[in-house]
């Protein structure tokens, strides 16, 4: 099957995002012939990398998009990354209608952003499209959002408000409604893509995150009999104050309230860090 895919996010080496997109061409190369939309920024590290893999030899990667100078404040940046993405998307649905029109796909699958608020640039080709996996229709709960910095409140104040208007967009409805299926990463969003009108038969749950089997293996872990007591935990990601670190360094401090030796490591960055210092 020929399939046209949308990951504006995608890179071999980057996580988060960019690891979702790669890690869905890498599984849909097995079996399809593959034409992606990405951003231009990492075009040359996936070529490079693309020009060694057997398995991707067929896959052409197409750049669309400008590289982008973000601020160096991680939340503006946040902020300026959904208008830049807004962007993206009508450059990539130009550059999918330009190619439909000397060349045939038998579908379309949006992949990243993971996000429900835009609409998909593979929406209103006149092919069948999947939406997903996509998430964003949780919302922090008001009696945490205390354990949060200021920074941190008023972006999820902003948040909260752009997914209201996104609910009344009738655009963004009839894009969601025109997906041939919607795979939603949470029980939220499953929720929500019924109440933007996508057929019940139409929607789905898989998550947007997942890994081979190869590389589960690796964390495979032979511990001794005779092992330490001491806890020792690893977590990593961009420090946003939804991912819930303050919660998590409020149980640690249980932990060293009962004598129980830990170390905590966490392996990201973000606006909230200066906050997770101070609490911690």
């Amino acid at each position: 099957m020929r399939v046209l895919i949308s990951a504006i996010a995608c890179h071999p080496h980057w996580g988060s995002e960019a690891y979702f997109g790669w890690s869905a061409i890498n599984a849909l190369a097995h079996r399809h012939d593959l034409t992606v939309l990405t951003h231009t920024g990492g075009i040359e590290d996936i070529e490079r990398v693309a020009r060694l893999d057997p398995l991707l030899h067929k896959v052409r990667f197409i750049g669309v998009g400008q590289p982008i100078a973000y601020h160096p404040n991680r939340m503006v940046a946040r902020l300026q990354s959904w208008r830049q993405y807004a962007i993206w998307c009508k450059q990539a649905h130009e550059t999918a209608a330009h190619l439909l029109k000397s060349e045939r796909s038998d579908l379309g699958h949006h992949v990243t952003y993971s996000t429900w608020r835009q609409v998909s640039p593979l929406a209103h080709l006149g092919i069948p499209w999947i939406l997903g996996p996509i998430g964003g229709g949780e919302q922090f709960p008001a009696r945490f959002r205390g354990t949060l910095s200021l920074q941190a409140r008023l972006f999820e104040l902003a948040r909260d408000i752009s997914s209201r208007f996104a609910m009344r967009s009738g655009r963004l409805k009839n894009a969601i409604q025109s997906a041939a299926f919607v795979l939603a990463s949470t029980p939220e969003t499953e929720q929500l893509m019924h109440k933007m009108g996508a057929a019940p038969d139409r929607v789905g749950l898989a998550p947007a995150a997942f890994l081979h089997g190869e590389r589960i293996k690796l964390f495979k872990l032979d511990r001794p009999k005779n092992h330490s007591p001491h806890l020792r935990v690893f977590a990593g990601g961009n420090l946003e104050g939804r991912k819930g670190l303050a919660m998590a360094l409020r149980a640690l401090a249980r932990l060293r309230d009962r004598g129980v030796p830990f170390t905590f490591t966490f392996g990201g960055y973000g606006p909230e860090l200066l906050h997770l210092k101070k609490l911690a």
